[in-house]
């Protein structure tokens, strides 16, 4: 992976539906598949329903409850199991769901693909880089980052609704909304709701936006809303959302991560720029408190809106779902590895190195990643 001076630890975008190592691709999932599953999970949530109340029986016997029956913790203890378990059924069947709509919606993102979605808006979370003592690098970077993940977010909001209005669906109305109200009213209610989905959603974390690309809503700890409620459908299609955002913050990802020397050589030239000027502006002021705090903001300015404004200019052109030209989808043709560490999608131009474990080739974007496999890859297969 190319380096420079200015950006040392670049980012490191997922974007390609590819295999870790050298495999065939897994087959398409049909609906069929995921009926044939969930029923599979749901005889598999009462077996294990049966045995938490059977070690539950068991602990309180040897607890000294006997024939009194469950004791309460032990009747908590079941309870709990079985919600937890209860609820990991209902969070597959949710991310099934979601699946489902993406095929139906046309997104071309796969079932396969969400949970490297999930990973990659994980590993970029733009507040990571919000640290006392950031260095210019760092603080551009992070901004960039934050500005990618922004108007990322903004189209991946247009296109999921764009979607679902060519296959006719629309968000669902909050349960008890309706009764007593117009049509006119209720028209202005779902607006006004949608707004604030849309602020919700735009404003969401890294981390709540890669649970959400799955179903997983940590918040939910045990219960998880019932199939088919309007808690659940608008959770789904703000799945779908989080699903094209990472979709789009990726391919954005790849077009910055894989720039062209000129595009760094103008933000090189941008920085000297105001270096010089805030090198002249002190001497003419004398060091001047007012002049040093007046130097300090337009640099910050620079890091934090003018670098990552020329980044997005740069990267926006090439980020289109639709019309001729590269689009989203397009971007990941000829990506054929993962960097099994970062999640980068690589060609075999872009491998710097590759390493063997058990077997299998492991190829990575740059010295710094195969070196974290080499010294833990455990934990970076059971990612």
């Amino acid at each position: 992976m190319r380096t420079s001076a200015l950006f040392a630890p670049l980012f490191r975008p997922l974007f390609a539906d590819a295999p870790p190592a050298e495999a065939a691709p897994p087959p398409s999932r049909t609906l069929h598949d995921v009926e044939g599953e969930l029923e599979a999970i749901a005889r598999e949530v009462e077996a294990r329903r049966l045995e938490a109340e059977a070690e539950a029986a068991e602990e309180s016997a040897v607890n000294g409850s006997g024939g009194e029956g469950l004791s309460e913790v032990a009747r908590t203890l079941a309870r709990q199991k079985i919600w937890v378990l209860e609820r990991d059924a209902l969070r597959a069947r949710l991310e099934d769901e979601i699946a489902s709509l993406h095929s139906s919606l046309g997104t071309g993102i796969t079932r396969e693909a969400l949970p490297r979605l999930g990973l990659l808006l994980a590993a970029h979370d733009p507040d990571a880089f919000a640290k006392p003592g950031m260095t210019i690098e760092e603080q551009i970077e992070g901004s960039v980052l934050r500005l990618l993940s922004c108007r990322a977010g903004e189209r991946a909001w247009e296109r999921a609704n764009e979607l679902m209005s060519r296959a006719g669906l629309s968000w669902p109305v909050p349960d008890g909304l309706a009764p007593n109200r117009s049509d006119d009213e209720l028209r202005a209610v779902m607006l006004k709701h949608r707004e604030l989905l849309r602020e919700d959603f735009l404003s969401a974390g890294a981390h709540s936006l890669s649970g959400l690309v799955c179903g997983e809503v940590p918040a939910w700890k045990y219960r998880y809303p019932v199939p088919g409620s309007y808690l659940w459908q608008q959770t789904a299609l703000r799945g779908i959302a989080a699903g094209l955002r990472g979709q789009l913050f990726a391919a954005a990802l790849e077009l910055w991560m894989w720039r062209p020397p000129d595009l760094e050589s103008r933000l090189v030239a941008t920085l000297e720029a105001e270096l010089q000027t805030a090198r002249r502006r002190l001497e003419a002021e004398g060091g001047r408190m007012r002049a040093d705090g007046d130097v300090v903001a337009r640099i910050a300015e620079v890091c934090t809106t003018i670098a990552p404004g020329i980044v997005w200019g740069y990267v926006e052109p090439g980020l289109s779902w639709d019309g001729p030209g590269p689009t989203v989808l397009s971007l990941a043709s000829g990506l054929s590895f993962v960097d099994p560490v970062c999640g980068m999608a690589l060609s075999a131009a872009m491998v710097r190195c590759r390493h063997e474990h058990e077997g299998a080739t492991f190829y990575f974007c740059a010295r710094a990643c195969a070196d974290r496999f080499r010294s833990g890859p455990a934990r970076y297969l059971r990612a």
